[in-house]
């Protein structure tokens, strides 16, 4: 009987426990089912939030792609900031990048919640997703003044990627990219647009600046063509490109078909009308060069020399005002050089001739060659000779007259110039024991 009863008791124990652990079970299954109701009611919510967002950014699309269709003919320029005053524009820039923050954020969001894979922008991840991809600083969003500026730069100087900021026109291939780190980038994979195109009314369509630094690395502004051109500029009345350095280059070109190239006039000459400035170079209809060399309405004007066809060396002839006396031996004679006595036979004397003043008249500097006439008015001896030569170049054989005692004979002669100077050599004939002669030389012209 103790055995029986001991056996009804341990069946009423096994009961009440897994009544328990029945109860148990349920509560635990009443409060998970509990949260997931409010998790997808807060999942509900969310989606339903970001849905009218995306309602709102397509809108503001809509409105940005009609604004930027439409021409913009009120643009002013402040030339104290050389910022574009244009408040449209100015909108749509901070619209659009208010935009691509969001698409991010929405982005971020989907891969939180669907745990898809997502295409990020270059230099995005997991973790910075909802970021620019300049060393993951945050897109500024919200309402933004169009009088305030957009600033867009790196956390730090070592930022990975060469662009801050990159514009792509088409999706092929960038002919070159850029080998160092630019603020701002703009490439055409397409074929024949533009990848950078700016214009001003009145102030600078495109205008760089550098502080130092040679070639490619110090370049206020560099453009690059395969085929076409690297840098073009356009102006209706004022300057297409400019380019100005301290210590270096204003400008550097290079091309392999040529370095550069001048529009030609439909005119032969230099310019008759308008006002110019010292330094303006023109071409004419004959593609002859013309540099202006004073500024004014028209200006002065040089033209450039060059060689004639088939010619290997030589420069343009440029007249004296008036021609004027060089040389004269004689004594009280008035010339630029006045020794005061004849030449004796067997000797050499050098006379200057560049950059010289006479009587008002100013020799060039700069001169290769002079043009004039050679007088001898012969003392004694006979047989004798006189030659002009480049100052230390010495006899070669040649001379440029011969005389005789009591004799006077002149003749014309072209002759380089050594440092702007020429040599007057007084020799004598292999019978003669020597003489002396009055040497005159009058100059008219110089070579460049």
């Amino acid at each position: 009987m103790r055995r029986y009863s001991s056996t009804r008791s341990s069946g009423r124990r096994g009961a009440s426990q897994q009544r328990v652990t029945t109860s148990a079970a349920i509560q635990t299954a009443t409060r998970a089912s509990d949260h997931l109701t409010e998790r997808l009611a807060s999942i509900e919510q969310l989606v339903q939030a970001q849905q009218a967002r995306i309602a709102e950014q397509e809108l503001e699309l809509t409105r940005l792609r009609t604004a930027l269709a439409a021409p913009d003919t009120t643009a002013a320029f402040d030339a104290t900031s050389a910022k574009p005053k244009n408040a449209g524009m100015q909108t749509s820039r901070r619209a659009l990048l208010m935009a691509g923050g969001t698409v991010a954020a929405i982005a971020a969001f989907e891969v939180a919640t669907s745990h898809a894979p997502v295409a990020q922008a270059h230099g995005a991840n997991a973790s910075n997703a909802g970021k620019a991809a300049l060393g993951g600083v945050a897109w500024q969003t919200g309402t933004v003044s169009a009088d305030e500026e957009t600033l867009v730069k790196p956390s730090s100087a070592g930022y990975p990627s060469n662009d801050m900021l990159q514009v792509q026109l088409g999706t092929g291939t960038i002919y070159q990219a850029v080998p160092l780190k630019a603020a701002i980038t703009a490439y055409d994979t397409t074929t024949n647009n533009i990848g950078v195109y700016a214009t001003s009314s009145t102030g600078y369509g495109l205008y760089g600046v550098t502080n130092s630094g040679n070639g490619a690395t110090g370049a206020g502004l560099s453009g690059t063509a395969n085929t076409g051109v690297g840098v073009a500029g356009m102006s209706a009345a004022g300057i297409a490109v400019s380019g100005n350095s301290t210590t270096g280059l204003g400008g550097s070109f290079t091309g392999g078909q040529a370095p550069i190239a001048l529009g030609l006039s439909g005119s032969a000459g230099a310019p008759t009308t308008g006002s110019h400035v010292g330094g303006e170079v023109f071409g004419d209809v004959n593609g002859e060069l013309w540099v202006c060399v004073a500024s004014g309405s028209p200006g002065s004007w040089t033209k450039v020399a060059h060689l004639a066809p088939g010619a290997t060396s030589g420069g343009a002839i440029t007249y004296l005002s008036k021609p004027i006396r060089l040389l004269d031996t004689r004594s009280g004679a008035t010339a630029a050089h006045t020794p005061g006595s004849p030449y004796l036979a067997n000797t050499t004397h050098t006379i200057s001739v560049a950059g010289l003043t006479f009587q008002g008249v100013q020799v060039p500097a700069t001169c290769a060659g002079a043009i004039g006439n050679l007088t001898v008015l012969g003392l004694t001896g006979q047989g004798n000779w006189v030659t002009l030569t480049p100052a230390g170049a010495g006899f070669s054989g040649t001379s440029n007259i011969n005389f005789v005692g009591g004799q006077l004979d002149s003749n014309f002669y072209n002759v380089g110039l050594t440092g702007g100077s020429l040599d007057v050599i007084m020799g004598v004939g292999t019978n003669n024991t020597g003489g002396n002669a009055n040497i005159i030389l009058d100059l008219y012209a110089v070579i460049s």
